[in-house]
């Protein structure tokens, strides 16, 4: 009866490297090692497992269909092997260090400065670098810990962790409509729209109420590309606005804006703390990641 083989799990770390840089000289510089050695690890990974797992030639090297299906386990191992590490070095250690953050303007001005702050005071030890762009950056190219991503996700390898969730709404100024009920999306079409153009579709919006389904596309005399430059013009009752709930819940407490076609609801999105595939987190990113869930997430206003 034959003993069950043992790998070599360093070797996952190998083909890991290898797939995401795409090259042997780019792997040998992120493990620090030969590229002897990186070609030799990935040779005996592949005699282990009994498979082709790249497909090379003198100026590039590919995975294959069964290189592509094992780097989702491998990844994953890879992951939790250095968590555990990250978790076990860092017990009992102040958190320090240096973060990079990112987030859109409005939000990151908003939501995410205040968030720093705090972060800050409970560990001045860490610096954060925090950079506001509209553009979603790409993690590893800029050499960011984590993003705080509004709305809905592409399909990546980036791991994330929903924080909370919104969902769009229509509000005015009460003296847009002055006191008129507008109960039905069709009534929308006789107001003036202000198109938030970093959405998709900004002028067509489908509202639902059960089973009903109302889409509509408005011919919008103003457009701007920032919600909170959207919630000023609102305010001064340039026209309506469709905007995530968050951003308008204390004008809507206090009455400075009201909630249109209430009974109708439109697209629901989330919050994510994005971080970069591959890499532990280190007790600093913990610490945000914790931290966020907290501030941003449930109990923090954005579910409302």
């Amino acid at each position: 009866m034959t003993k069950n083989k043992r790998h070599n799990l360093n070797r996952l770390a190998y083909f890991v490297e290898v797939y995401e840089q795409r090259t042997i000289t780019g792997a040998a510089g992120r493990l620090d090692v030969s590229k002897a050695v990186v070609s030799k690890q990935i040779q005996l990974l592949e005699d282990d497992v009994g498979v082709a797992l790249f497909r090379r030639n003198t100026r590039k090297i590919a995975p294959t269909d069964a290189g592509v299906e094992f780097y989702q386990r491998a990844k994953a191992s890879v992951v939790q092997a250095n968590d555990a590490f990250e978790m076990v070095r860092d017990r009992g250690r102040q958190a320090r260090g240096a973060l990079r953050v990112t987030a859109t303007v409005e939000y990151g001005s908003t939501r995410v400065v205040p968030l720093i702050s705090a972060f800050r005071e409970q560990f001045p030890a860490v610096s954060v670098e925090l950079i506001l762009a509209n553009e979603q950056l790409d993690l590893i190219a800029e050499r960011l810990d984590l993003a705080f991503r509004v709305g809905w996700l592409a399909d990546s390898l980036n791991r994330a962790r929903k924080l909370a969730e919104f969902t769009e709404i229509p509000v005015c100024s009460p003296d847009l409509v002055r006191n008129a009920a507008v109960d039905d999306p069709g009534q929308l079409l006789e107001l003036p729209f202000i198109a938030n153009s970093v959405v998709a579709s900004p002028a067509k919006w489908t509202f639902r109420k059960g089973r009903k389904r109302r889409s509509l596309r408005f011919d919008p005399p103003i457009t701007v590309n920032n919600t909170g430059a959207t919630r000023q013009l609102v305010l001064q009752a340039a026209g309506f606005a469709i905007v995530p709930n968050f951003a308008v819940e204390n004008d809507l407490a206090d009455g400075r804006l009201i909630r249109l076609v209430p009974t109708w609801s439109l697209r629901e999105g989330a919050v994510y703390a994005v971080t970069p595939p591959g890499r532990a987190h280190g007790r600093a990113l913990r610490e945000l990641l914790e931290l966020a869930q907290v501030s941003l997430g449930r109990g923090s206003g954005l579910d409302g």
